[in-house]
């Protein structure tokens, strides 16, 4: 099995159109590497409810990122 390298993406501005730009482009586009998106978690969880977006949450420890399993089927 082939492994990907996970792809980082920093959130920026709160209130910026970031999160609707990048929820568009996950349901337009499968992505093959997995997704980490650093951000605060309140703001994600306020913009899914707008947005009504349907996928899941992983939340990863930065001090255990090496014992997490990264995989795309959730926003990591």
């Amino acid at each position: 099995m082939k492994t990907f390298k996970p792809i980082i993406i920093v959130a920026g501005e709160p209130n910026s159109i970031f999160l609707e730009i990048f929820f568009k482009s996950i349901k337009k586009i499968k992505y093959k590497s997995p997704l980490i998106l650093i951000c605060s978690k309140k703001v994600l969880e306020n913009q899914i409810k707008k947005f009504r977006f349907k996928k899941k949450i992983k939340v990863l420890s930065w001090k255990n990122l090496n014992n997490f399993k990264i995989n795309n089927q959730k926003i990591n």
